[in-house]
């Protein structure tokens, strides 16, 4: 009677975990967003939400919600409402739309806008050493001093990373993303 549970028990087990891995290939969350299945900015808000949840900030401990601010003219829309509904370490995510810098000063990530380029350095000057991830999706957004740009490769989004702009904010980005970063 022992042996046949024992048995029985493993059987179950083993089952368990095919379903298990079978579940995760299936339903794992690809870093190259595709655009032909999802539109450019439900992929960068995608983006967005990862970026949030795999780093961390100096005061992580006494974050009460994660606020995203997009500065500039909006591409985004309605389509950066699907992060509302998430939540980073159980805490929820507010977006901000703002018309300056200093209004976006106790946000986690400010996207800028490609509408704010000719205020790069201002906007860089503002943030220098203050623990707010910056993400853009202009060519020029990393030389001027931007963290994180988007980049279009084939049909894909994509991004780079500029660490040690990041490292100098103080906030940890994951392995996981910097390994991804083109």
């Amino acid at each position: 009677m022992k042996v046949l549970i024992r048995s029985y028990f493993l059987f179950s087990l083993i089952a368990f975990f095919v379903i298990l891995n079978f579940q995760f290939k299936n339903t794992r969350f690809s870093f190259a967003e595709k655009l032909e299945s999802t539109g450019e900015y439900e992929s960068k808000s995608t983006f967005l939400y990862y970026f949030l949840k795999y780093s961390e900030w100096p005061n992580q401990k006494g974050i009460k919600e994660y606020k995203i601010a997009i500065l500039g003219k909006d591409p985004f829309g309605e389509k950066i409402n699907i992060l509302k509904k998430q939540k980073v370490l159980g805490k929820t995510i507010s977006i901000h739309k703002v018309k300056s810098v200093e209004d976006a000063l106790d946000c986690h990530l400010l996207f800028i806008c490609d509408s704010e380029k000719d205020r790069y350095q201002n906007i860089f000057s503002v943030l220098e050493t203050r623990p707010i991830l910056t993400v853009g999706e202009n060519e020029g957004f990393l030389k001027a001093g931007g963290m994180i740009n988007f980049i279009r490769e084939d049909k894909k989004i994509r991004y780079k990373i500029q660490a040690a702009k990041v490292k100098k904010s103080k906030i940890t980005i994951s392995s996981y993303l910097l390994r991804l970063s083109r």
